[in-house]
């Protein structure tokens, strides 16, 4: 049996982030607005993530595990 899906509250990213993903994923985020936007991730995989409210969710049968990093302007 996978791991069940869990949604937590909306998230609010105060900063522009990069992720580096450590495992395969599939997720989805939902914006303010009540659009959505899926992704899927490979292993190493990075993604920009501007900074913004979301409500994100773990689509797959496996814990999400990534890096965030805070990426700053000169």
């Amino acid at each position: 049996m996978g791991t069940p899906v869990i949604v937590r509250s909306l998230a609010s990213a105060l900063v522009t982030l990069g992720a580096v993903f450590l495992a395969d994923t599939r997720g989805k985020f939902t914006f303010p607005d009540g659009k959505t936007e899926e992704c899927t991730t490979k292993t190493g995989q990075s993604m920009y993530v501007p900074a913004g409210e979301h409500l994100p969710e773990n689509l797959s049968n496996q814990p999400l595990e990534v890096v965030l990093v805070e990426l700053k302007t000169p």
